[in-house]
């Protein structure tokens, strides 16, 4: 049953992230990230990856901070230090073998896309970073982590819309 709800989770966390890389601004992108990654902490969890759960704890809180951060437009840098120092803590303290290496650096370029970079730039990093996350999914045996193909399909599509706009607007 706790692992029929770990599939749940995950199916609700894909479809909340797909539908965020199709808003136009960062800020709410990044709100409806918020709600994804409770339900990945929720589905990973279930399916007993601690140290996917107690990652995506973490990003929980780069997303918080990441959004006042875009409101007030600020760098605090020294934030993206600490949560960088986080997963490395959590890499060491939960470590299970290439699922936690493989968490550990799916998060990592999440935070620098998340904290660093532009919605466009987001979405073409994050599109290459559902790779890692896929086989992330794979490794636990996580197999509503299929979905992940989506989330490739999502970023590259939400990409190509928001790139074929732009290149429409300046040609007017």
């Amino acid at each position: 049953m706790i692992i029929m709800l770990g599939y749940i989770f995950t199916a609700a966390n894909y479809l909340f992230y797909c539908i965020s890389r199709f808003v136009r601004d960062k800020k709410d992108m990044l709100l409806l990230d918020l709600l994804a990654k409770i339900l990945t902490i929720l589905g990973l969890y279930c399916l007993g990856s601690l140290s996917g759960a107690y990652s995506f704890m973490v990003v929980f809180f780069v997303l918080i901070l990441a959004n006042i951060k875009e409101r007030v437009n600020q760098k605090w840098t020294v934030f993206f230090v600490i949560f960088q120092v986080l997963y490395l803590l959590i890499l060491i303290y939960a470590y299970q073998g290439i699922s936690s290496i493989l968490v550990f650096t799916t998060s990592s370029i999440s935070l620098f896309s998340t904290w660093w970079l532009f919605p466009q730039k987001m979405r073409l990093i994050g599109g290459c970073n559902s790779c890692l996350f896929f086989i992330y999914q794979v490794s636990i045996k996580n197999w509503a982590g299929l979905l992940e193909l989506l989330v490739m399909y999502s970023n590259f599509a939400a990409y190509l819309k928001y790139r074929v706009s732009k290149v429409k607007k300046y040609k007017k």
